[in-house]
Formats: structure tokens, C-alpha cells, sequence
């Protein structure tokens, strides 16, 4: 447990003579005066082959010369006895007695469990028979994003200062990489991998944050304005800083109980949500014209800087170097008298007043039922600029229907649908059923045959809703009943024309996917808000800056999409003017498909 079989290392100052008899020399004065050769050799040299291995003793037992064993001492002996060499266990005890037992030992588990945390344990036993930590946290290995091992001479190994540096990846990114990672499992390392992270997380958070700003700054947002009343607030609002209040307190349960990657998982999804959910579904409260007397638009300002600011004191341990940043801009560039660092400020409570488990599972839902519809419409290759007429939704109880049908503004707005109603999805769909042959054999022997004839001529749709719900089947004929698992019978969805199905464990839905001319149009008219958009962007346009825009197209429909909705686009885009020219004067023409149709573009600012 403490040599190892090497040349280099720390000579362990074990003598050894044939006889048998060993020795254990204490100090290098002791070595002295006990050496009956080689002194000189080794003398000014420091205590390491082969210098030290020059010295010879005499035997107490039998006269004879001594040698010291070849073998070296593990270097992870010499971090054994930290816990006394670092704090002053020889010269001042009570100093020592505050820092001992250490809160935390955190190394790679693999390597150190029979070096270094031996070492610790078997020397403080020795040496006062306390235990010389508290919490001891030893992880898996690290290894290449493909799964292996990480090697020089593989070409595999990524240096840290590399790392560090590069774009993929930052102090930042590795340290989210390495604490959302359950320590008990190896971690695959890459660039490839720190990509993703960068996208899926610090892109978000970043675009919330950007979000922010440039409407404050636009708005002229004073954080020190008095809060808005809680009642006054949005669902939507109160759901986002309960969630807050969630994640603040995963974050004191998982960090005392050294799991941080709890803290790392949830905020995860919490970053997510606050994007994908509450930006995106409060957009137009911060688009709306400048007023004072506009208190809803004050409590989406208030709420969204509380979660921004509290999220950075949240994550600042994680991830310091992205949340100093944000704080000094956030917090710091109006109010000196803050604290200097985000890393000063004192850890956010759980304020239990703004949490409300009930509205953060309603609207949990409601959100499901978005992804469950998006994931449709992804499978179906229907973009979400494109407007459908009807969706279904099947909640598994009273209490939800009661939710979707509360929400069902924010479920058709997120969705671009048209109409949503709470109903029995199954009636919507058509099944057919197949017998599973090799359990029915066995079990029905003869009448195998009746059992099957019986299922063809049952309700399909009946049958299948007690297999999805695990039910036995009970099936009769003349006096003689037939009882079936759900396991004997495989359900087969039929395809309906024009017709989605998804069931999710709280909800099934049933979206209609029939795109009339009518709806095709005002797709149409959204593509052309997309485009418009984006020149904005690449013209270098302030969100504010109102434009002018002029357009040409032969194709009729698309003619006729932007007759149908010029005021949606004017207003969608802050356009003053939508002219329809063959001639484009106006700024540097682009062209573009919209549908099958070209369309050429332009847009000047006023």
C-alpha cells in the first residue's frame, strides 16, 4: 500500500539485513550517525536514489551490514500527512483543531482510493485517531468525448491552458461540464462536447440577458422602482419566480450535500424555461410603447431582472466568470453602494412567499403541451410560422382539462393554432388489432382460433384503450369467457388523413394538419415578417428604428398574403410603408423564396 517498484520516488528509509532484521531510520541526523559507509556519497544530495543507497548500517543482531530496500514510497504519502505538515499541528494545536477534519477531499476515486486517501486515513489514525476528513468526494475518470482514455502519445490528451482558451470550451463551459456530471460516472471531455454546452446553455442564458438589456437601456428601467404587488402579477410571473425559488433552494440542499450536479441539472432546465417560455411568451410586454403608468410592463421588467440577478448569485460558484459579468452590468453599473463582486454577495434565501408548487405544476403542463404539439409538428415538417386550425387536447383528469382550458391563450398563441378544445382523442383516432400469436397458443390451445375470431369482430377503439391502460380483456362467447392481458394483443394506430396523434403521461393530442389556402396565406405573411426581420438584423438596425419597405413578386397567392395581412407585418416589423414596386429604390435589394414563390426585398430606414 505504500511502495511502489521504481527508481525515482521517495527512498523509504527502511534497512534491511539478510539476517532478517529491519530498522526504520527517523531523520537524516540519525541516518549520520548510525552509517558505517557511503556518508560521503550521499552527503549534499537529497534523499533520493542512488545517493541515498550508498549509506550502509551495522545490524544490532548480527553484526553484519545493512542496506535500504529498493523500493520507493508512493509520492502521495508525502500529501498524506498535509493535514499535519500545513497547519501548524507541531506549533500551534488549537490553530490545528479548527481546520481538522477538512469539510471536503474531492480527487479522482480509480486512482486515489489505495494512495492518497489511504494515506490520510491510515496517518491521522496513527498519528491522533481522528478522522482527517469530513465529506470525501472521489470521482470518475475523464475521458476523450468518444470514450477513451486521453493520452499524449494518442494525440487525444487536451492540455488545460488549451482549453481554457478556445472557443468550444472556456473556464467557464468546463466547469459547467464537470459539475452537471454525476462524479460516479466517467466524463467524456471534447470540444465537440463544450460546443453543445456553449448553444444549449451559455448561448440562452446569454440571449435572455441581451434581451434584457437592450430593452432596459431602450426603456430607460430603474431597478430601485418600487416592486409591483405580488397579486398584480401575471401567472406567468408568479410561475417563473417560483420556479426561482425552486432552484434556490435545490441549490442550498445539493451544494451542503456535495451534489452539485443536482444544482447544475435543474438549472439547466430552469435556463431553458426562462428562454424557450417565459421570453418568448412575454415578448410584447416589452415592446409596448414607453409609459409610466404601464404596471404590467414594470412587473415584466421587475421579474425578469430579479431571476437574472439571482440566478447569477445562484450559479456564481458553478460558473464565476460569466456571472461577474452579467453582475457588474446588471447590478453594479447603477448602484455603487452593491457589493464589489458577484462573489461578495451574500447566497439568495428561499423567499416562501413567492413559491407556489400548484402554479409551477399548471404551468409545467401547460409547457408539455407545447413540446408535445412542437414535437408534432417537427415530425410532420410543419414550421411554426405556419398556422393550423385545431388541436385537441385529452387531460388525464378534471383539474388539468380545467388548466389547459385557463392557458389556452398562451397554448394557441405559443402554437400558432387557431382553435383548442378539451375532448375524447381516442374517438378521433382508428385502430387495428393484432394477436400475439405465441402467448395465445399456449394459453388458449384449441380455442386459439375463437379467441382470435372474437377480436376481430370487437370494438378496436375499446380494446386499445384497455391495453394502453394495462387492463385485462375480457371477451365472451357462448357462455365460454376469454381473459387477455394486455401483452396478448399488439394495437396498431391506423393513419388518418390530415390528423396527428401523440400521447404524453398527463395528456394525449390531436392536431389537425390541414393547411387551407386561408392558412397557407397568413404563413405566407409570417415568412415575409421572418425575412424582414432578419434584413433588420444584418443592416445593423436598432430594435427601435422604424423602416420602409418595398417588394416585388409575380406570384398571386403571395400578392394576396400580404393584401391580407399588411397590418400584421407593418406592425411586426415597426414598418411605416409596404410598397409593392418592380422597381426596389429603397436600401440594397435581397431576394428570397417564400413558399415556391420569389420575392425580391428592400428596406430603408425613416
Amino acid at each position: 500500500m505504500i511502495s511502489k517498484k521504481r527508481f525515482w520516488g521517495l527512498a523509504l528509509p527502511i534497512f534491511e539485513c539478510e539476517c532478517g532484521f529491519f530498522d526504520v531510520i527517523g531523520s537524516r541526523e540519525e541516518l549520520k550517525q548510525r552509517a558505517v559507509e557511503g556518508w560521503e556519497q550521499f552527503d549534499g544530495q537529497t534523499p533520493h536514489r542512488p545517493w541515498v543507497d550508498a549509506v550502509k548500517l551495522q545490524c544490532p543482531a548480527c553484526g553484519k551490514h545493512m542496506s535500504r530496500i529498493e523500493d520507493v514510497g508512493n509520492p502521495w504519502l508525502d500529501a498524506g500527512i498535509v493535514p499535519y505538515s500545513t497547519v501548524h499541528y507541531n506549533s500551534d494545536p488549537d490553530y490545528w483543531s479548527q481546520w481538522i477534519p477538512a469539510d471536503l477531499v474531492l480527487e479522482c476515486f480509480p486512482g486515489q482510493f489505495r494512495n492518497w486517501f489511504y494515506a490520510l486515513l491510515a496517518m491521522s489514525t496513527m498519528m491522533e485517531n481522528v478522522p482527517p476528513f469530513k465529506t470525501l468526494l472521489g470521482h470518475a475518470l475523464v475521458r476523450d468525448e468518444h470514450g477513451k482514455e486521453m493520452h499524449k502519445s494518442t494525440g487525444n490528451a487536451i492540455w488545460f491552458d488549451e482549453a481554457a482558451e478556445h472557443p468550444d470550451l472556456g473556464a467557464d463551459c468546463m466547469r459547467w461540464l464537470y459539475c452537471s456530471q454525476n462524479p460516479e460516472h466517467n466524463l467524456n471531455f471534447g470540444y465537440g462536447i463544450g460546443k453543445q454546452i456553449h448553444r444549449r446553455v451559455f448561448g440562452t442564458w446569454w440571449n435572455v440577458y441581451s434581451f434584457f438589456c437592450n430593452y432596459a437601456r431602450l426603456d430607460g428601467f430603474d431597478p430601485a422602482r418600487e416592486a409591483v404587488p405580488y397579486e398584480q402579477l401575471q401567472d406567468i410571473d408568479r410561475w417563473l419566480l417560483s420556479k426561482l425559488q425552486g432552484l434556490i433552494r435545490t441549490a442550498h440542499e445539493a451544494l451542503a450535500a456535495f451534489k452539485v450536479e443536482q444544482l447544475v441539472q435543474e438549472a439547466d432546465d430552469f435556463i431553458e424555461r426562462l428562454s424557450n417560455w417565459y421570453v418568448r411568451r412575454n415578448r410584447r410586454r416589452f415592446w409596448r410603447a414607453k409609459s409610466d403608468s404601464d404596471t404590467d410592463k414594470l412587473a415584466a421588467y421587475q421579474t425578469l431582472y430579479r431571476v437574472l440577478t439571482d440566478l447569477c448569485q445562484v450559479l456564481a460558484p458553478v460558473v464565476p466568470f460569466i456571472t461577474e459579468q452579467m453582475y457588474q452590468n446588471l447590478v453594479r453599473s447603477h448602484n455603487d453602494a452593491a457589493p464589489e463582486s458577484v462573489h461578495h454577495c451574500e447566497f439568495p434565501q428561499v423567499d416562501e412567499s413567492l413559491y407556489n408548487e400548484r402554479l409551477a405544476e399548471e404551468m409545467d403542463l401547460v409547457a408539455d403541451v407545447v413540446s408535445g404539439v412542437l414535437s408534432i409538428r417537427e415530425t410532420r415538417q410543419i414550421r411554426v410560422r405556419q398556422p393550423l386550425q385545431k388541436l385537441v387536447v385529452q387531460p388525464t383528469d378534471a383539474s388539468m382539462e380545467e388548466v389547459v382550458q385557463r392557458y389556452r391563450a398562451h397554448i394557441l398563441d405559443e402554437l400558432n393554432v387557431k382553435e383548442l378544445e378539451t375532448g375524447d382523442v381516442t374517438a378521433m383516432q382508428q385502430f387495428s388489432l393484432k394477436p400475439v400469436h405465441k402467448n395465445l397458443g399456449p394459453k388458449f390451445g384449441k380455442d386459439v382460433k375463437v379467441v382470435i375470431g372474437l377480436l376481430n369482430e370487437a370494438d378496436a377503439r375499446e380494446i386499445a384503450l384497455q391495453v394502453n391502460q394495462g387492463k385485462e380483456i375480457a371477451l365472451q362467447k357462448d357462455g365460454q369467457s376469454y381473459a387477455l392481458a394486455a401483452e396478448d394483443i399488439e394495437v396498431v394506430q391506423e393513419t388518418v388523413e390530415n390528423m396527428a396523434f401523440a400521447n404524453e403521461r398527463h395528456f394525449a393530442l390531436a392536431l389537425d394538419t390541414t393547411i387551407t389556402n386561408q392558412l397557407r396565406r397568413e404563413g405566407y405573411a409570417r415568412d415575409m415578417v421572418r425575412h424582414i426581420q432578419q434584413m433588420r438584423k444584418d443592416s445593423g438596425l436598432e430594435i427601435q428604428d422604424r423602416i420602409t419597405v418595398q417588394w416585388h413578386s409575380p406570384d398571386d397567392d403571395l400578392q394576396a398574403a400580404v393584401g391580407e395581412h399588411d397590418d400584421y407585418i407593418r406592425s411586426e416589423t415597426l414598418c411605416d410603408q409596404l410598397a409593392q414596386s418592380e422597381e426596389l429604390n429603397g436600401g440594397e435589394p435581397r431576394e428570397i423564396k417564400i413558399g415556391a414563390a420569389a420575392v425580391k426585398l428592400s428596406l430603408q430606414k425613416v
